[in-house]
């Protein structure tokens, strides 16, 4: 597991001139994303609390902020599983789905490549097939696609012992290689 968490959010908030608020629960798969949108409190893998996505947007409604821009990046923890990929791509639009009902943009970051993914055929082909689904829905349901720009790489410093999670300078390189795009998807 990774053990340097540097949430991409905060590179992307300074390239962007925004508030961008990091949330997430490491360890989950979409189906657990999706079944606990209207939860208070989830807890991830590490210990990490944060709301479920609706009541993070309705909390933001409440408090006078609301938020105007959902990115989800997620779908690794279901390749694991062998989840297909019409299944994965299907709860990754109801999320997306849930950002929009509540009057956000939503902006689908592909599920990036791994060790794991380089070394085992299948979950790569379903990242790829998931990726695909994604991107020929996208324009049909108003969300914004966007390939994470990131390939695998063991020696480019990307990514933490394990291979499957970002490190610091990863997660800033994602963020840099999203920026212009998030930019014009969320308008900001």
């Amino acid at each position: 597991m990774g053990q340097r968490f540097a949430p991409y959010a905060n590179t992307l908030a300074s390239k962007l001139g925004v508030e961008v608020v990091p949330y997430g629960c490491s360890g989950w798969t979409t189906t657990q994303l999706l079944r606990s949108v209207d939860c208070e409190k989830c807890i991830d893998v590490c210990g990490m609390e944060n709301p479920g996505l609706r009541v993070a947007l309705r909390a933001g409604e409440r408090e006078g902020r609301p938020y105007t821009g959902v990115i989800l990046m997620a779908g690794t923890n279901d390749l694991a599983d062998g989840v297909a990929p019409h299944d994965i791509a299907a709860n990754l639009l109801r999320l997306h789905a849930t950002a929009r009902e509540m009057h956000c943009r939503s902006v689908a970051i592909g599920i990036p490549d791994s060790a794991f993914c380089s070394a085992c055929p299948e979950p790569n082909t379903i990242r790829l097939s998931t990726n695909a689904l994604l991107t020929a829905a996208a324009d049909g349901v108003n969300l914004a696609y966007i390939d994470c720009p990131l390939q695998f790489d063991r020696h480019n410093g990307f990514w933490e012992r394990d291979g499957l999670h970002l490190s610091p300078s990863g997660s800033e390189a994602l963020a840099l290689g999203i920026a212009s795009d998030v930019q014009q998807a969320l308008c900001v």
